[in-house]
């Protein structure tokens, strides 16, 4: 059957069938949708009325719902632009995001279901998504995941396909108590702004945040990807935990389930205590023979690591340097590296001034390289 931008007003309207509108406004009517039918809208659809939906609702366009809508049935966004979804009561049994990303203006909570096809499901950073007890999770993919918080109320090993607008993080995490309601999200940035005594560099693309209704302490695993520069070893990457951002940071023992460091995955072999999770690589001295660079660089003036220092520079003839950023670009490069007249004092080559960030070093003598290694810079 079909029907054409069709109005439903002061109405009881049963639908025991497939049906196929162009768009549909509600305006007071109750709809009913029996469990073997199938009401598929190609626009939008505005509910003003009441509906229960037993069956299926297929929706390509908006979904607007300022009436009353209960359901034991399933709602299909199908749509292959952008669907917005704006609810009076954003309680949904049973949903599915398929066709291309959607965005929701309020927390949405699931009480059976949430099939993730293909599109983003996106609640910006003021809202959540929320599955009830017993609620579960279908898909899930490069293709298809959250992006925002992810609340999941029951469970002892619990999945999370959450990422951003660029990647999909997802997170697994296996807690004692399936009774806790717990979410995660993938914030930008990175989880600290200084490395400590124990951790030279920090991922500084995104970091993961954790929480929770009461205090929980579970196992990680987790996903990354896009860690440059790609070509080094993950010997030394760490999972990285605090208590809040920018709080005191500690490393989870960690076992690496990848063998490249563009991509991979984490693994905690320690319970996490933290509610900020991110990437890191342990402090260790990157060198050959004596060489030791103290890879912190402060140029503020306080005689306080204003530049990068190279312990034993000296002992090397014809020492080169060269500093190159996050994008692989060379921004710093020197050939009688002697750490006073001629030193890296976060100025690139032609004497601009480079940004507070994670830069490479690669020290040479002659084409040999000496040691290399990640540096912080921090104005």
């Amino acid at each position: 059957m079909q029907i054409l931008r069709y109005n439903l007003l002061g109405l009881l309207v049963a639908i025991s069938f497939n049906v196929t509108s162009q768009s549909l406004y509600n305006d007071g009517a109750l709809l009913s949708i029996s469990s073997d039918a199938v009401l598929s809208v190609n626009e939008s659809f505005l509910n003003k009325g009441q509906v229960l939906n037993s069956g299926k609702i297929e929706i390509r366009q908006h979904w607007m719902n300022l009436g009353n809508y209960q359901s034991t049935g399933e709602v299909a966004l199908t749509g292959s632009e952008l669907q917005h979804v704006s609810l009076n009561e954003y309680v949904v049994g049973k949903l599915t995001i398929d066709g291309g990303d959607k965005a929701i203006q309020g927390d949405l909570v699931i009480t059976e279901s949430l099939n993730l096809v293909h599109g983003k499901l996106n609640a910006g950073s003021d809202f959540k998504v929320i599955l009830e007890t017993n609620a579960t999770i279908i898909g899930g993919s490069e293709e298809a995941y959250i992006i925002g918080e992810l609340e999941l109320t029951s469970g002892t090993d619990r999945y999370y396909p959450i990422g951003n607008e660029q990647w999909f993080l997802p997170v697994w995490y296996t807690e004692t108590s399936d009774a806790r309601s717990i979410s995660f999200k993938v914030n930008q940035g990175k989880i600290s702004q200084v490395p400590n005594d124990t951790i030279k560099w920090i991922h500084d693309a995104y970091f993961w945040e954790m929480e929770s209704s009461e205090s929980v302490s579970g196992y990680l695993k987790l996903e990354y990807k896009e860690l440059a520069p790609v070509d080094q070893t993950i010997d030394d990457l760490v999972l990285l935990q605090a208590e809040e951002h920018n709080g005191v940071l500690t490393i989870l023992n960690t076992e690496q389930g990848s063998e490249t460091l563009s991509e991979g995955i984490l693994l905690s072999e320690n319970k996490s205590q933290g509610s900020v999770f991110g990437i890191g690589k342990r402090q260790t001295i990157q060198s050959s023979g004596e060489l030791n660079v103290r890879n912190l660089v402060t140029p503020n003036g306080d005689n306080q690591n204003d530049f990068l220092f190279i312990e034993n520079i000296e002992e090397i003839a014809n020492p080169s340097v060269l500093i190159i950023d996050r994008t692989g670009k060379t921004v710093f490069e020197s050939d009688a590296y002697n750490n006073t007249t001629n030193r890296f004092e976060g100025f690139d080559s032609k004497g601009r001034v480079l940004g507070t960030g994670t830069y490479y070093y690669i020290v040479k003598e002659g084409d040999r390289t000496k040691a290399s290694g990640f540096l912080e810079l921090i104005r």
